[in-house]
């Protein structure tokens, strides 16, 4: 058995690996073990909503003539090496002199160690009925590639058509215990934001702060708790249970769940005959407003209370401008099908609501 470890100031144990053997000097092969555990094969080129004109990015390309593809400076990390292009370069692409097939190649950046250098080069495909681009080469101590344009060779000697692939760096992930809108105001475009602190800024979630502003893309804790309302009723409910729950699933994105108990001996009516009765939403996770949006539950009322079904199914409904933290309530007139959906308007005795799904909100507030 041998243990080995690197870089140290100095060796350590020689000839005796088996007591620990530290080293000061390392091969290429031993650079590359350490530096793929930390240097991820990326241009280094961090994207914003102003650096992606196409002409000014680096290893920018174009095809030059038939077989020619001109490629233009930039830097990247591939397989743990460094590699700068600093001036413009040619790369030749063979002719495809199949008369009925395309092919597809590749245009990489190759770390070879056997001979010592990156280079910018074509992995060529096979013309075929269905052409594959080749497989990205991964060879720990050979050959380690990047990936920069997937070239599309046609047949009969036809011009190549190139199209990026290339991956480029991206901003540092942060963690918080401030609200991360207020972390977020001093990162970098494309960096999320993860509020770990349950006391602070609104629980555990991760944040986006992107080229059109700061967003909530899910929540990481435990699910959040809300008390929903009944309203639009002649005299405020007394006595109801109510629980709701809810969590940020994407940007922008809520899932809820609304469950209401009336288990007293009152019939809740509506204010006015115009009126249909509403629930509410978290007010943290308002509706967003630009669309309406329909809601799906069911009301249980076992001892057809108030002259209403014994199962409802329930249709909640918000309108394009409404950016509030209620829903409407309708269900099917149960006399006459063809009188389509009436506004809800009583929550009868020992009866209880339920609704629950995914609608859109403004976001954090």
């Amino acid at each position: 058995m041998a243990e080995i470890s690197y870089p140290f100031d100095k060796d350590t144990n020689i000839g005796k690996p088996e007591e620990g053997g530290g080293r000061a000097a390392v091969t290429q092969n031993d650079w590359q073990n350490l530096a793929t555990q930390f240097a991820d094969d990326r241009i280094d080129h961090v994207l914003n909503s102003g650096n992606m004109v196409a002409e000014s990015m680096p290893f920018y390309a174009e095809v030059y003539d038939v077989n020619t593809i001109r490629v233009q400076r930039g830097e990247a990390t591939v397989g743990g090496f460094y590699y700068k292009l600093d001036a413009p370069t040619t790369v030749r692409v063979e002719h495809n002199l199949d008369q009925k097939y395309d092919r597809q190649d590749l245009l990489v950046i190759r770390v070879d160690l056997a001979k010592g250098y990156g280079k910018v080069e074509v992995s060529q495909g096979a013309a075929t009925a269905n052409p594959q681009v080749p497989k990205v080469l991964k060879e720990r101590g050979g050959r380690w590639e990047l990936p920069l344009y997937v070239i599309r060779v046609p047949k009969k000697q036809g011009q190549p058509v190139i199209s990026p692939v290339h991956p480029y760096k991206a901003p540092e992930d942060v963690s918080a215990v401030a609200p991360a809108q207020s972390v977020a105001a001093h990162q970098a475009e494309g960096s999320f934001i993860r509020n770990l602190a349950p006391s602070a800024g609104g629980g555990q979630y991760e944040a986006f702060a992107g080229a059109d502003g700061f967003a909530i893309t899910r929540d990481l804790g435990d699910t959040r708790t809300y008390t929903p309302e009944i309203r639009y009723t002649r005299v405020t409910p007394r006595g109801l249970v109510t629980r709701g729950r809810y969590r940020r699933i994407a940007p922008n994105l809520v899932w809820y769940s609304a469950d209401i108990n009336n288990p007293t001996n009152t019939d809740y009516w509506n204010d006015a005959q115009d009126n249909c009765m509403a629930f509410t939403l978290p007010k943290d996770a308002q509706l967003h407003g630009a669309n309406g949006q329909v809601f799906s539950g069911v009301m249980v009322n076992g001892g057809y209370d108030a002259g209403m079904p014994n199962f409802v199914d329930l249709r909640g409904y918000t309108w394009g401008g409404h950016k509030g933290d209620y829903v409407r309530m309708l269900y099917q007139n149960p006399k006459y099908l063809h009188e389509g959906l009436d506004y809800l308007r009583v929550f009868p005795r020992k009866s209880y609501i339920l609704f629950s799904g995914v609608y859109e909100t403004q976001g954090l507030k």
